[in-house]
């Protein structure tokens, strides 16, 4: 019996194009055990092999207008690949490998996705490289799927694998760790005003951006990647002082970033950027499949200060979620499809022409876990070797050369930054300055100066004043 594509992952599989792969992934780095023998990692690829895969992870795209998931025989050298870096082994290099591996596309008479261990890296460490297609899963289920598969005790010496059947108890905390607030019942709707419903309603226009340098089809499948960790505890923190959410507090740092890179750059905006937001919409206990919609917020202006911005994007997302929330499911659904398709077409069309609109200018996706999830404060292990950290390698589609995940693990928010040449050359530089911004609003630092200028745009006004100085 066959399985047809659920809406979304049709959809993936339809914006897949040669400049724009649908697939994303991430790297988990590990400490070898004290006690590892020399032939820790390749007894480790052997056993991860050994591991049968099961729906979808055994599966191929099969059919041409309606698609459907079709079983097939999987070879597991394949999809599990073995690699060694060449000394000394560093965290750039394995960076620049990944840049490699995740412009490469999927192949689709293959299941869609692929495993890479690498070992060789400096302080005793080796990496897992993941790469799935989203038509298989989406980023909470992927999440929920790929870290469900450690364990939480370092004697726990089992390997198990995202595409095994793994026991349940690697998927949460013991019931007596949930969070005090996991069982309240979410408060019925109130009956909104005809004045909420026209502010609903402008909140779901979806052309509410100017074009900026973050935005256009990707000419090629080059990317740029970077990564920031962010410590779980100052988030809410900041969270609870400011009365918003760490969504919000998420979004206000990548805002703040990704202004004062443009400023630095000599490429400032002069207005807000508009946000592209997904949001699952997975229910407990299901995985596999895309489950998601996504809401856009107009975000705030370029040189606010971040308690001043902090409060913009809780206004703006708290509006776009509610009018999000307002639709029937099958509508959502909707709603995030022509956000997906069907807009970044009729932007581009409108390029064309001449007319500066855009539906959005940079994607934030948060694939952080519940607060019941086994990894929210406490490492991970797979054969006794501890997981260190998580960096996220996101997609970039949808017009937008600027996408930016986050995901949780042991007490801290993974973030990984993706973009095209020519957006952000330097996504480091984001990161870094996201870190900065945190401190500052944990009243750490003393606000940061104005914006620094690139080497590029200093080197140009020195040139100019010397012309100056010369006539």
């Amino acid at each position: 019996m066959t399985k047809r594509l659920d809406p979304s992952s049709q959809m993936m599989l339809l914006m897949d194009r040669p400049s724009q792969p649908m697939h994303a992934g991430g790297i988990q780095m590990f400490r070898l055990p004290s006690n590892a023998p020399r032939n820790f990692v390749p007894a480790l690829v052997e056993k991860l092999r050994a591991i049968p895969p099961r729906a979808p992870f055994d599966q191929i795209v099969a059919g041409t207008l309606l698609n459907h998931w079709k079983k097939v025989s999987v070879n597991m050298k394949h999809h599990v690949r073995h690699v060694r870096l060449p000394q000394p082994g560093s965290v750039e290099q394995l960076m620049e490998w990944a840049q490699g591996l995740y412009s490469s596309p999927l192949n689709r008479s293959l299941p869609l996705w692929e495993m890479w261990v690498l070992e060789g890296i400096e302080g005793n460490r080796f990496a897992i490289a993941i790469k799935a297609h989203h038509a298989l899963v989406d980023g909470q289920g992927g999440m929920k799927l790929f870290m469900g598969a450690f364990a939480t005790k370092a004697s726990d010496r089992r390997i198990l694998a995202f595409w095994g059947d793994n026991p349940k108890e690697h998927r949460k905390k013991p019931a007596a760790a949930k969070s005090a607030g996991a069982s309240k019942r979410t408060a019925p709707a109130s009956r909104l005003s005809i004045t909420d419903w026209i502010k609903n309603a402008q909140a779901l226009w979806p052309l509410q951006g100017r074009p900026t340098r973050l935005n256009g089809i990707p000419q090629s499948v080059e990317r740029r990647f970077g990564f920031c960790n962010l410590p779980l505890p100052t988030m809410k923190e900041i969270s609870r002082r400011h009365g918003v959410t760490i969504n919000d507090v998420i979004v206000t740092l990548v805002d703040h970033a990704t202004h004062r890179y443009l400023a630095e750059s000599g490429t400032a905006e002069k207005g807000p950027l508009v946000l592209l937001m997904p949001v699952s919409t997975r229910k407990q206990g299901s995985e596999g499949g895309n489950q998601v919609t996504g809401v856009t917020a107009t975000l705030s202006a370029p040189r606010a200060g971040l308690i001043e911005r902090l409060q913009a994007v809780h206004g703006s997302l708290k509006q776009s979620k509610n009018a999000v929330s307002m639709l029937p499911k099958a509508a959502q659904f909707g709603y995030f499809a022509m956000l997906g398709m069907v807009m970044p077409q009729i932007a581009r069309w409108a390029d064309v022409v001449g007319l500066p609109i855009s539906p959005f200018n940079l994607l934030v996706s948060n694939i952080s876990p519940p607060p019941d999830a086994h990894y929210v404060d406490q490492p991970l292990y797979l054969g006794g070797a501890e997981m260190e950290g998580l960096y996220i390698q996101p997609i970039l589609n949808v017009s937008t050369l600027l996408n930016v995940t986050v995901a949780g693990y042991n007490n801290m928010l993974n973030v990984g930054i993706g973009s095209a040449p020519g957006a952000i050359d330097e996504p480091m530089r984001l990161g870094k300055t996201m870190e900065e911004a945190l401190l500052e609003l944990a009243g750490r630092r003393r606000p940061a100066s104005k914006a620094r200028k690139s080497p590029a745009v200093r080197k140009r006004a020195r040139a100019a004043k010397s012309a100056e100085q010369r006539v």
